[in-house]
C-alpha cells in the first residue's frame, strides 16, 4: 500500500503539464498499468470519493476515466478484466461501475432533421453548420448526425440554448450526446452536463463521470428521473451525505510525496517533464485507430 493522497495530488500535478488532454490520457492509462490491481482500484476509487466531495485532484482526474475505449486500446482487455474482478471480490463501491458500466439505450424512433435541411445532401448540412447564421443553426440543431453536430458545436455564433436543446432532446443518438461531452467548451457548462445527466440516451460511462461534478440539490432532483443513472445519482447522494460527516482529509505537503515507494514512487520519478511527454508512440497510434 501506498499514500493514496499524496500519489494522487503528484499525478495531478504532473499530468497537468500535458497540455493534450489525449495526451494527459494515455499517460494516465500508462500508469495504472504499471500498478499493482490493488493500488489501481484503490486510486480509481478515491479519484471517483474526491469528485463527489468537489475536491481536487479527485475532480480533475475523473473524466481521464470517461474514455473507455482510449483506456481499453492502452491498458487492454486482461488488465480491465483483473481491475474489475478484483474491485468486485474486494467490495470497492464505484470502481466496477466505472470500469464496466451498464449498457445505454437506442432510440426506438430515430430523431429526424429539420424539415428545411432534408434534400440536402450531407456535404451541404455539413457547410450550413459553419455559417454564422442563427436562424441556420436553429435548424441544423435538429440534425441527427453526431459529424454535423461536431461542427455545430464549434460554430463561434452557437449560444448555449442551442446546445441545451441538444443535450435535452430525446429520443436522441448516444453519439450526440458524446460529442458534446467530449468538446473542450461546452463539456465544462455545468447547464450542460446537468442535462446530459438527465438524458436517458446519454451513454452511462459518460453519466458516471458527470454525476459527482452536480451539486445535491439537483441529484436530489435527478435521483427519481428516467435517466440511467438514477441509481448511480442515489448512490453518489449516499456517499457525499456519509462524507460530509467525516472529518476532512489532511492536506499533504511536498515531503510527503517522498515517503512514496516502491512501484508507485519509481513512476512518479518517471513523469515527464514539461520538455519530454514520454508518451509511448505505440499507444498514441491505438488511440488514434480508434477513430
Amino acid at each position: 500500500m501506498f499514500d493514496i493522497l499524496s500519489f494522487l495530488n503528484e499525478m495531478e500535478g504532473r499530468l497537468s503539464k500535458i497540455h493534450d488532454a489525449r495526451m494527459r490520457r494515455v499517460k494516465f492509462a500508462e500508469l495504472l498499468v504499471r500498478l499493482p490491481n490493488e493500488d489501481v482500484c484503490d486510486i480509481i476509487e478515491s479519484i471517483y470519493l474526491d469528485a463527489i466531495m468537489h475536491r481536487a485532484p479527485g475532480r480533475l482526474l475523473l473524466e481521464n476515466l470517461a474514455y473507455l475505449d482510449e483506456l481499453h486500446a492502452i491498458a487492454g482487455r486482461k488488465h480491465l478484466s483483473d481491475w474489475y474482478t478484483f474491485s468486485q471480490d474486494n467490495g470497492y463501491r464505484f470502481v466496477g461501475e466505472i470500469l464496466s458500466p451498464p449498457g445505454g439505450i437506442l432510440p426506438e424512433i430515430s430523431p429526424q432533421g429539420h424539415k428545411d435541411l432534408s434534400d440536402l445532401t450531407l456535404g451541404e448540412k455539413k457547410s450550413l453548420a459553419r455559417k454564422p447564421d442563427h436562424i441556420m443553426i436553429e435548424k441544423v440543431m435538429y440534425e441527427p448526425n453526431s459529424n454535423i453536430i461536431t461542427i455545430l458545436l464549434n460554430n463561434g455564433r452557437l449560444l448555449l440554448k442551442h446546445v441545451l436543446f441538444i443535450a435535452t432532446r430525446r429520443p436522441n443518438f448516444p453519439e450526440i450526446l458524446e460529442v458534446i461531452f467530449r468538446h473542450p467548451k461546452w463539456s465544462t457548462n455545468y447547464e450542460v452536463r446537468k442535462a446530459l445527466v438527465a438524458n436517458p440516451y446519454t451513454m452511462p460511462s459518460i453519466a458516471i463521470v458527470l454525476v459527482p461534478s452536480l451539486n445535491s440539490q439537483d441529484l436530489e432532483f435527478l435521483e427519481y428521473g428516467d435517466n440511467l443513472a438514477a441509481s448511480l445519482v442515489q448512490s453518489v447522494l449516499s456517499m457525499r451525505r456519509e462524507l460530509e460527516g467525516s472529518a476532512p482529509k489532511k492536506q499533504k505537503s511536498q515531503k510527503d510525496y517522498d515517503e512514496l515507494g516502491g512501484v508507485a514512487g519509481e513512476m512518479l520519478e518517471d513523469l515527464l517533464s514539461e520538455n519530454d511527454y514520454g508518451i509511448d508512440p505505440d499507444d498514441l497510434d491505438k488511440i488514434e485507430n480508434l477513430n
